[in-house]
This record gives structure tokens, C-alpha cells and sequence, in this order.
């Protein structure tokens, strides 16, 4: 499936990336549902009503409804307590009640993240109208769903409930995005008690005695039981309300044989299970209310037993999903399970266990629900009883049944959440080992990394402790948990489990193994995440030269590596070989696939892009129109990549100095992606970024800093504060707190996303080597230019490290280490380092290039510091005529050159700024250069 990615760099223009894979069909009309009815109907989403029996609660509910009345005090209310409780029926009892309140109800099951994710998009797309995917079927960013969810939601009154949460992080997202209406109200359940200040917390301790002798009498309504029976019973279960629910269907079912059947008869069977019951409890296993489950379970479990055929079936099955995911287990999935029995036995069984209140059933009877302390206690009995092996193999064959049926992926977290139980019988995972990657297939398929990034880090240390390190069964575990961590944004980690399975696969199976040439491919292209392209050249080079041999030079999988390679070549400053390669690509794809084909769009893009990069600006420009005329042609002007090809126009028009109309091209973008993607979309952000770079270099400053805070503070909303996302906007706002000359707070901002970035991707990562450099700059203009100096000469050995000596980026720091030199009165020093630097972008960049033309100028202000001011005058000459002749007469660099000029006409000295502002050419050099926009192919291989 295709997947087309744009990410946020701190830059001077957009940030894009395309991942190059298989080509997807296009959904059309994307505009279709997006505008909302002007009169919303009410919604109500996934609520249930409490139990027919509720009783009690009444001060809780009191204070529940006194705290959610005003939208402006405790907006967020916590209810608390253990499990079985009665947590959820109490804000059941509290919608129904108060149901008028509230225009829109939504119930989201929060006991895992992946539950939470599910029934967000659900609500999207089944309730909203949000569409989830993009014309080309890319799925659209969760965040960017989540805030269209809320600001619908926020045009009336609503109520939103977390049941069954388990983790504060889990639904932190959720409670702090702001919306553009009314706040939601947020009700959670959860075991969990401390929830932080400002949050209110009503938590629940079992019945009173009043309140369980109520539950009782309503429940059996039979006027021959005592009261004194009734306090009994209660007493004897500590009024816990998981206990007496099942004691009283207990009571109930076996009155329906037997009308004599008194509630002192439960008692007497209570107590001798209770007895039996004894040894186990000596181990402080459970606590009392546990206890009491766990003996009332008893009595109804062997109460089944005595059902005959029907009972048998029953137990196998309650035993069986004591190790599912306790919700959304699907009734039908049993008639796999017994399959040679009849369905009627099987849907007798079931039912069987819903009228004995053993679990709850749902949804046209289609899905049933078990309490997650009922599937404890089952749990606790039948490993005392050494049944749980036996248990869990019936489990892990049923999943199989289920993969082998193409059924597993609407049962994944019933699998995930059984294998896991069976890691402690090797012999179980030995036989069902090939299910995990079954389990792997369903995750990465429908996106949900993270769970698949669990489930890996769970399986992974018990395989190879089974396996062995270097078994395939590991191996492949390891693979796939690298995809998974890759897929997050975790490359450094990635890179580290790539590294270590290539290793093993070229021990055992030697270097040319497809297995092997797969795991070197993935290395590479985390080695190029991290911006490590010397490395990872190596690694595509081998890997290109098999394939080409394997499966011949045009084969798709080669060409992608060729791509892969010219990229990094690119990212090294051979701009040449990879214009070259490039090229090859290029014209083997449109011979191959057409013209028009998105992939050959794709490598088109690439081209231009180092046309751009080689200061080919009108060239880049002409190829950028023509993409974009072809994209325009066969996927919709407002396609997301038909988008994406106009905001690199803008940047081409932007990198000519024509800045008004590349101004008017962003905005142009910005409100298509407003109206179709809507305005949390990480492109509309981003297309923001663009036009704050832009306000920057219009001198609108204080306009760019707002906006630029407006893009980090939406950022952080989004994705959250260490996001790479929200950094490199950050690094936006500390670029235009130095423009304003608040030197002191962008030093601070820049140090703040140095220490995060470095803590992420380690101090020698590109991005912490820029962000470092622009720090240096700072130091510099506040005065402390040995400091500057020393961190200069540090920075220059690092690029030299990864980069070429010629690079690009290598030679700005050069520069800024010539200014310091110059700053510091080592004029001479400087004066051959920027002869130097000019000589190499001559050759790299070309002498029209914007870096190759600043440094001339930059070297003419030294000339004329020295007092050779005919240099210095001929000099000016020419960076006037360039700039006249790129950017045009009245662009402010022109200006400024020929400022310049006229002054050493008439041999006037030009004193070098003390404040060290010639630095800020270098700053905003810095910046263009290795934030530039990149639109480049990612290609990777699962």
C-alpha cells in the first residue's frame, strides 16, 4: 500500500517526504461529508442501561450530579474503586437520569489504548462523517481525526466517558485537547485513586447493609424470604456487589427447578465451599472481597457442571475465556471451538452462562463481556488445579482455527492476550510459535504499531530464551518488532534490532540470503533516518548489486534501492551523482510505468528538488509546474499530493526571492487543506510553518513569532512535547525570538530542544549538530565568541565525521568559524578560510547558488575590513548583478548589495558590525540549507 508522509522540519519551506511503495487506488469527492449539518442530531454512542436492579448510591450520585452541573467547575470527575464495585453501573444510572443534560453521550471501553484508538474512529466515521482516509487511501493521522471529533462534539453539550481505564496515559490525549466550542464534560471509571490535583475523585466502597438487603429483595421478589435471610446473605458476601449479583442469579436459576430452593440453601452450599476454599485463601492471594467472588464463582461453576451436556460445554467455554481480552468476545467464534457439536448445544451453553450472571452478553446477543475479577478467580483455580496448560492449548488452537479461517484480525487482542498467558509453557509456545506472526500480520496491517511494538517486547525475551537467540522463530520475532518501533518514529532502537538480526542472518545464512539482503535494506534505511548516509550507502550499495543480479536493473525492488542510495548521496552533498542517479531512476520508471505514473511523479520530484539544491532555482521551478499540471490532471487539484507538489512550488518561487507570490501559493494550500483536511491536519500545520519561515523573511517578525507559537502550541496539543514533530516547530519559535533580538529567550528555547532531540537521536545526529550551531551564533552576537569558537571547531569535526569535506552543510560551519576568527581579530585566519569555503561551493553549488553568492559578500566585507576596498568594491559589483539577476531589483538582499556597492564607490570604509551581526547571514544560511525542503523517496520492505 502506498504511503505518502509529510513531516514538520524546523526549515525555511516544507518539509515533505514521499514513501515510495505499491500505488493504491484513489477515493474520490473527499469533500463530500465535510460539511456538518447546521442542526446536528443528538448522539448517542455506545451507552448501555444500568441494570434493571440497580439500587443504592444515592449520595454518589447526588455528589456526581452536583459536580458535573456547572461546565466550569470539574469538568473531569474520577470514580474510583475496586473491581466488581458497581463503577460502571453508577455512571450508567447517572446518564439515565440525567440524560436531558446532554445532547451527545459517548461510552469509549478505555481499558487498553488500542480500545480507546478503535472507538474514537468508530464515532469519526460511523457517527460524524469524518472520513479517516485521504483521496489515495492513506490513513489520516489519529490526532488530526481526534480534534475534528471534539470540535464537532463541541457545538452542544456533551458527555464523554472513559470506562475501565487502566493507565492515566492512556486518556491524557483526550482530556487536554481544547476545542473550539463548549469543553466536554469527561467521566472515568478506573481502579486507579490518585489522579492529580484538580481532577474530583468519588470513590466507591461496597453496600451498606441497607442498600445489599435492597439489592437482594429486588432481584429474588420472593415474600417468603426473611429479612434475617436476606441480611445473612449479605453479610456472608460483605455486601459486594460482583458477589451478590452472581448469588442471586445463582438463587433465581435454581428456583426455576426448584421453587422450595431457600436463600439459607446458597448459604450452606456458600459455606462448605468456602471450607474447601480455605487453603487457597491461606496464601493471601486475594483479598476479601476476592475471596468472596472467588467461592460464589465456585458454587455456580459447580451448579453448571450438574447441567448436563450443556454445562460441560459451558465450563470449557467460561474456562477458556478467563484468558481472552475480557470485552467483544464474538459467540460464534465457539462453534469453531466445538465444532462438533451442535450449534444449538454451543448457543445453549452460552446462554446458560449469561443467565447465571457468569458473563454479560450484548449487541443482538452476538458479543459477550466477562468481569476481569470473574476471569481472575477462573485463573487462580485453574492453575491450582493444574488445568491452565490444557486450558490455554484449547485457546491457542481456536485462534489458529481462526487464523487459518482469515478471522484473526477481528480477534487479535483475544490472541495477543492469550499467547501471552502461554509464555509460561514452552512446550505451548514451541507448538503455536508461527501464531505471533499471524498476530504481527493483523497489527501492522491495520496500523496499530504500538500494540504491535507490546506484544513484540513481551514475546521476544521468552523466544529467545525457548528458541535461542539465533533460531528463525526469534529472529523473525525481532524483524518485526524493529518494523513496528521504525513505524513510531523509534529509529535509534530500530536500528539497534536491525543491526543485531542482520548479524545473526549473515552468520547463518550468509550474505546474498534474500532474508539477509532484507535485513540489510531495513538497516540502511534507519542508518538514513538517522541521518548516518555513509553508512547506510554502504549497506544499499550490496544490497543493489544483488538485487540487480538477482532480479535485473529495472525490477522494481532495484530501482527502489537506486532511490534509497541517490538520496543519501544527496543528504552527503554529491549532488551531482545523486542528479545522476536520480535521473537513472527516472527515466527507467517513466519507461516502465508512464510519465504520469505517481511513482514516476515521485522520482520527478526528486530531480527537481536537487535542481533546487544546486541553485537550479527556475529550472526546479519549470519541473515543479509541470508535476504539478500532471498531478493536477490525474488526481484532483486538491488531492493531499497535489498539495504537496504546490507547496514546493511556493518554496522554489520563495528560494527566487519572489516572496509575495510564493506568500499568496501557501495561502492558497493552507485553505484547501483547511476545508479538506481541516486545520489539526499535520499538512495544515505545517503549511502555517511555511508561511511563519515566510513572514521571517518578509521582516514581519513579530507576525512570524505568533504564528510560529500557534503551530508549536498545536503541535504539542497533537503529538505532545517530545514529539520530533513539535520540536522542530519549537525550534521555529526560538528562530524568530533572535530575529526580535531576544537573544536570551531563543538561547533558552534552542537549549530546551537540544537536550530533547540529543536525548532521542544522540548529540551527533544532524538536526542536534544544526540546533547546536545555531546556538553557537547566539553565544556569539551575546559576546562570548571563544565559547562560539570552541564549539565551532567541535561541530566542523563532527560533520567531518559524516560529511564529505565539500558538503554543504560542512562549509557553513566553516563559515561561521571564519566569522568568529574575524570577530575575535583573526582577520587573516579569515580571510583564507572564506577564500577557501568560496572556491568549494563554486564547485558544489555553482557560483549563482544563494549560499556560494552570501559568502562572496561575506568575503567582501572582509576585503573592505582590511582596507583592500577595490576587492571589496569589484566583489559587491558582482553580488549585486547576481542578486539583480536571481531575486530581482527590489528584493531586500539586492538592496542591500547595492548599499554596498555605492558605498565603496566612493571608497567609504565599511565597519564590520561589533555585535556580530554578519553571523546572522550565516544563521539564516544555516537554516535554509539543512532544513531545506525535502521531498524524497523513503522507500522501506516489511
Amino acid at each position: 500500500m502506498a504511503t505518502f508522509v509529510r513531516n514538520i522540519y524546523a526549515n525555511l519551506g516544507p518539509v515533505v517526504q514521499f514513501q515510495e511503495a505499491e500505488v493504491v487506488n484513489i477515493v474520490t469527492n473527499i469533500t463530500q461529508n465535510l460539511t456538518p449539518k447546521s442542526d446536528p442530531d443528538p448522539i448517542y454512542f455506545k451507552v448501555q442501561s444500568p441494570v434493571i436492579h440497580f439500587v443504592g448510591r444515592r449520595s454518589e450520585l447526588i455528589r456526581l450530579e452536583d459536580a458535573m452541573k456547572d461546565a466550569t467547575k470539574s469538568h473531569i470527575i474520577v470514580i474510583s474503586g475496586l473491581g466488581g464495585i458497581g463503577k460502571t453501573q453508577l455512571v450508567r444510572k447517572f446518564i439515565k437520569t440525567n440524560r436531558l443534560a446532554y445532547k451527545n453521550v459517548i461510552w469509549i471501553n478505555s481499558d487498553r489504548y488500542e480500545l480507546i484508538v478503535e472507538s474514537l474512529k468508530t464515532l469519526a466515521k460511523d457517527e460524524l462523517n469524518i472520513c479517516l482516509t485521504h483521496e489515495d487511501g492513506r490513513e489520516k493521522d489519529f490526532n488530526s481525526v481526534i480534534g475534528q471529533v471534539l470540535n464537532k462534539l463541541s457545538r452542544a453539550r456533551t458527555l464523554i466517558v472513559s470506562d475501565n481505564v487502566d493507565k492515566i496515559d492512556d486518556v491524557k490525549f483526550l482530556l487536554t485537547i481544547e476545542t473550539f466550542g463548549e469543553k466536554p464534560h469527561f467521566i472515568i471509571t478506573s481502579r486507579i485513586r490518585e489522579w492529580g490535583d484538580g481532577i474530583d475523585n468519588i470513590h466507591l466502597d461496597a453496600w451498606n447493609v441497607v442498600e445489599a438487603i435492597e439489592y437482594v429483595s429486588t432481584v429474588l421478589k420472593d415474600p417468603s424470604d426473611s429479612d434475617d435471610d436476606k441480611r445473612l446473605l449479605s453479610d456472608r458476601l460483605q455486601a459486594f456487589p460482583l458477589a451478590l449479583k452472581q448469588a442471586t442469579a445463582f438463587i433465581n436459576y435454581q428456583r426455576k427447578q426448584n421453587t422450595l430452593y431457600r436463600i439459607t440453601d446458597y448459604i450452606t452450599n456458600y459455606h462448605t465451599q468456602e471450607m474447601l476454599d480455605c487453603r487457597l485463601f491461606q496464601n493471601d492471594v486475594l483479598n476479601i472481597y476476592e475471596q468472596t467472588t472467588f467461592t460464589t464463582w465456585r458454587v455456580t461453576i459447580d451448579a453448571i457442571e450438574r447441567e448436563g451436556a450443556y454445562g460441560k460445554i459451558a465450563v470449557r467455554i467460561l474456562h477458556t475465556i478467563a484468558y481472552f481480552d475480557p470485552e467483544n468476545i464474538q459467540r460464534n467464534v465457539f462453534l469453531i471451538y466445538f465444532a462438533s457439536d451442535d450449534e444449538e448445544h454451543v448457543l445453549s451453553a452460552t446462554t446458560l452462562l449469561v443467565n447465571y450472571s457468569m458473563v454479560d452478553c450484548h449487541v443482538d446477543q452476538s458479543l459477550l463481556n466477562i468481569h476481569r475479577l470473574v476471569q481472575q478467580v477462573i485463573k487462580i483455580n485453574l492453575k491450582a488445579s493444574h488445568q491452565e496448560g490444557n486450558i490455554l492449548k484449547d485457546a491457542l488452537i481456536l485462534m489458529s482455527k481462526l487464523a487459518q479461517s482469515e478471522k484473526l484480525n477481528e480477534n487479535h487482542s483475544h490472541a495477543i492476550s492469550i499467547f501471552i498467558s502461554a509464555l509460561e509453557y514452552n512446550e505451548l509456545v514451541e507448538e503455536f510459535a508461527s501464531l505471533p506472526q499471524n498476530i504481527f500480520s493483523c497489527l501492522m496491517e491495520w496500523g496499530k504499531f504500538n500494540r504491535a511494538k507490546e506484544f513484540g517486547d513481551k514475546i521476544l525475551h521468552p523466544f529467545s530464551n525457548i528458541f535461542g537467540q539465533n533460531h528463525p522463530k526469534t529472529l523473525e520475532t525481532m524483524l518485526t518488532t524493529a518494523h513496528s518501533f521504525r513505524q513510531l518514529g523509534l529509529h535509534t532502537k530500530a536500528l539497534e534490532m536491525y543491526q543485531e538480526v542482520l548479524e545473526r542472518r549473515k552468520h547463518i545464512l550468509g550474505e546474498d540470503h534474500p532474508d539477509t539482503l532484507t535485513s540489510k535494506f531495513s538497516t540502511a534505511w534507519s542508518f538514513r533516518q538517522l541521518g548516518m548516509h555513509n553508512e547506510a550507502i554502504g549497506l544499499y550499495k550490496d544490497v543493489f548489486d544483488a538485487w540487480k543480479n538477482n532480479f535485473g536493473r529495472d525490477h522494481p525492488k532495484t530501482l527502489t534501492c537506486k532511490a534509497n542510495m541517490a538520496f543519501s548521496y544527496k543528504e552527503l552533498g554529491m549532488q551531482d551523482k545523486a542528479l545522476q542517479m536520480y535521473g537513472e531512476v527516472f527515466d527507467k520508471r517513466r519507461c516502465i510505468l508512464g510519465e504520469d505514473h505517481p511513482a514516476t511523479l515521485i522520482t520527478n520530484f526528486d530531480v527537481a528538488e536537487l535542481h533546487r539544491n544546486l541553485g537550479m532555482n527556475c529550472e526546479a521551478t519549470q519541473m515543479y509546474e509541470e508535476i504539478l499540471e500532471k498531478w493536477e490532471r490525474s488526481m484532483g487539484e486538491n488531492h493531499p499530493d497535489t498539495l504537496i507538489s504546490k507547496s514546493n512550488i511556493a518554496s522554489s518561487y520563495k528560494a527566487l526571492g519572489m516572496y509575495q507570490k510564493a506568500l499568496q501559493m501557501y495561502k492558497d494550500v493552507l485553505d484547501k487543506e483547511m476545508e479538506i483536511l481541516g486545520e489539526n491536519h499535520p499538512d495544515t500545520i505545517m503549511s502555517k510553518s511555511n508561511i511563519a519561515i515566510l513572514y521571517g523573511e518578509l521582516g514581519m517578525h513579530t507576525e512570524a513569532l505568533e504564528m510560529s507559537r500557534q503551530v508549536f502550541e498545536k503541535m504539542k496539543e497533537i503529538l505532545g512535547d517530545n514529539n520530533p514533530e513539535t520540536l522542530k516547530s519549537q525550534f521555529y519559535v526560538a528562530v524568530s525570538y533572535g530575529e526580535l533580538g531576544m537573544k536570551s529567550e531563543a538561547l533558552q528555547v534552542y537549549r530546551e530542544v537540544f537536550e530533547k532531540e540529543k536525548s532521542m537521536k544522540g548529540e551527533d545526529h544532524p538536526e542536534c549538530l544544526v540546533i547546536r550551531s545555531n546556538i553557537v551564533l547566539l553565544l556569539a552576537e551575546l559576546g562570548a565568541h571563544a565559547e562560539a569558537l570552541q564549539m565551532c571547531e567541535e561541530l566542523l569535526e563532527k560533520y567531518k565525521l559524516t560529511l564529505v569535506d565539500d558538503h554543504p552543510n560542512t562549509l557553513i560551519i566553516q563559515s561561521n568559524i571564519a566569522g568568529l576568527y574575524g570577530e575575535l581579530g583573526m582577520k587573516t585566519e579569515a580571510l583564507e578560510m572564506f577564500t577557501d569555503i568560496l572556491k568549494k561551493q563554486n564547485n558544489v553549488e555553482g557560483e549563482h547558488h544563494p549560499h556560494t553568492i552570501t559568502t562572496k559578500s561575506n568575503l567582501a566585507h572582509l576585503y573592505g575590513e582590511l582596507g583592500m576596498t577595490s576587492i571589496a568594491y569589484k566583489m559587491f559589483q558582482e553580488v549585486f548583478q547576481k542578486r539583480k539577476n536571481i531575486l530581482g531589483e527590489n528584493h531586500p538582499k539586492t538592496v542591500l548589495s547595492k548599499s554596498k556597492v555605492d558605498e565603496y564607490k566612493y571608497d567609504k570604509l565599511v565597519v564590520w558590525p561589533s555585535s556580530f551581526n554578519l553571523l546572522r547571514f550565516f544563521q539564516r544560511l544555516l537554516q535554509s540549507l539543512i532544513f531545506c525542503c525535502l521531498f524524497s523517496s523513503v522507500e522501506s520492505i516489511l
